[in-house]
């Protein structure tokens, strides 16, 4: 078994697993410190093959205010995710924050109002992916499929 493992870091960093290539979905997700990140992926990689890894990508724009990641959170978990997947030998994704959107409508999510709950941004940016991959199928499609 391989899998697809999403990431929305920071503070509390949003995570998502995904069996690759199947268009069901997600199977588990959660939350994590960022000391917990790092024991989570060893044991993980430990019993599977984590074909890919996906993170929101933290970038800081000119004029634009730390929005409250002072500390960095978000940069430092990318950092430690770029490590991962250089020792495990497998893909990072970093992908720009507004594509949960379009996942979201892909997975037939109603997105809510202010902050986006971290494993549910993580779950998107890893339905993204699989899809930009034909590896996932979107709500209106099985809709249809069950139609025909």
């Amino acid at each position: 078994m391989s899998l697809l493992l999403s990431f929305d870091p920071g503070k509390r960093t949003g995570w998502a697993a995904f069996h690759f290539g199947d268009s069901n979905g997600c199977y588990a997700k959660g939350i994590f410190s960022y000391e917990e990140l790092t024991d989570f992926v060893n044991m993980l990689s430990g019993q599977v093959r984590i074909e890919a890894i996906v993170v929101e990508d933290y970038i800081i724009r000119p004029g634009a205010g730390n929005r409250g990641h002072a500390r960095g959170e978000a940069m430092r978990v990318i950092g430690q995710l770029e490590g991962v997947a250089a020792r495990l030998g497998c893909s990072l994704i970093k992908q720009r924050p507004e594509v949960r959107l379009v996942a979201a409508k892909w997975a037939g999510y109603k997105v809510p109002r202010g902050h986006m709950p971290d494993d549910m941004s993580a779950e998107l940016h890893g339905i993204y992916y699989l899809r930009q991959q034909g590896k996932y199928t979107t709500v209106l499609e099985r809709t249809r499929d069950r139609g025909n």
